[in-house]
């Protein structure tokens, strides 16, 4: 008997010369995992699977694939679970795809959507038929929220997957289709520098509200000495840092890291900066208040600069943080101009 793909069906396993009896003991014994109808993989993948949600992603897009009778890309969301992009949830709750043929299709496990896809917006992962990095982002800049689709984008650029350039060449082809315009409002905001879906999100609030927007992901330094801490966002002059704060920073609830933490922010303060924190409940919840609490920092840091206080500090702008130094060396540490006229 030969060696069976990762996902198979019974013609596959006839194929490879399993007879009918065989394979009716394989599953009945649970050695095979049906993963949709007609389709199975190997007790062994899935149970390594299970403590992969990536891969068992995958194996279910690829049931999909196989159980479909005709061509069509893993897309969307699920191409842009496969390829490590950032989305809201951990995991897609349906499979994703898209057909260049037949009907579209919506069920609470898959999705087919119709559309054309060009040799230059397919790619192979593992295997598999999936759309390429620079048309899922362009796909989730036309159908998810701004600040989803900026987020995903924004890891795309980060990982160097792909660059905005490639993707607006894809919207350029995908020019008369619905949600194009929002597309390329999105692709506009999408930055490599940023970490995470809050940080993304982040960014959004402050453009929207009419904040002059930071630098992301700035080395804090003090004189000429080693850089100590990288902040979220930066506003140079007046000298405001924001910290975007995920739940996972401070789940474990671990008095050590919660000390260091304080201590870093009193450091900060210390060296002349306004600093000014915020959670994904303040951003989804209460935008208008946290764009107030950022607008308040920035008046009490002009206030300070125009009393005289100094920045006891030098800055280091990080261009890329995927590929940024874990400590920027002290050559690259320039001066923050102490600034004391208001914008």
């Amino acid at each position: 008997m030969g060696q069976l793909p990762v996902v198979f069906t019974i013609a596959d396993a006839r194929r490879h010369g399993y007879s009918p009896w065989q394979i009716t003991r394989l599953r009945r014994s649970g050695e095979w995992v049906a993963l949709h109808r007609g389709t199975f993989c190997t007790r062994a993948m899935h149970s390594a699977a299970t403590e992969n949600p990536g891969l068992l992603h995958g194996l279910r897009a690829q049931a999909r694939l196989r159980a479909l009778d005709r061509a069509a890309w893993i897309s969307h969301c699920s191409a842009a679970y496969l390829h490590g992009l950032v989305l809201p949830p951990k995991e897609p709750r349906k499979v994703s795809l898209t057909a260049e043929v037949g009907s579209a299709r919506s069920s609470a496990s898959l999705e087919i959507q119709l559309g054309a896809v060009p040799p230059s917006h397919r790619s192979r992962l593992a295997g598999l038929s999936v759309t390429s990095a620079a048309r899922t982002v362009a796909d989730l800049a036309r159908h998810l929220r701004p600040a989803d689709a900026v987020a995903a984008g924004d890891s795309a650029l980060r990982r160097g997957v792909t660059s905005r350039e490639e993707i607006l060449a894809v919207l350029d082809d995908c020019a008369s289709w619905r949600g194009v315009i929002t597309a390329r409002r999105s692709v506009e905001r999408m930055d490599g520098r940023r970490e995470t879906w809050l940080e993304s999100a982040s960014m959004l609030l402050i453009v929207e509200h009419g904040l002059p927007e930071p630098t992301p992901q700035v080395w804090i330094a003090y004189g000429g000495d080693e850089p100590f801490a990288r902040v979220d966002f930066l506003w140079n002059p007046p000298g405001v840092i924001g910290e975007a704060d995920g739940a996972v920073k401070y789940a474990t609830g671990d008095s050590a890291v919660l000390l260091a933490e304080k201590r870093r922010q009193e450091r900060l303060e210390y060296l002349g900066f306004v600093v000014v924190r915020w959670d994904t409940q303040d951003v989804i919840r209460h935008p208008w208040h946290t764009a107030h609490r950022i607008q308040a920092a920035l008046d009490r840091a002009w206030q300070a600069r125009a009393a005289g206080v100094p920045l006891l500090a030098t800055c280091i702008p990080t261009p890329n943080p995927a590929l940024a130094p874990a400590a920027a060396p002290a050559s690259s540490v320039g001066p923050i101009p102490i600034i004391t006229r208001r914008w």
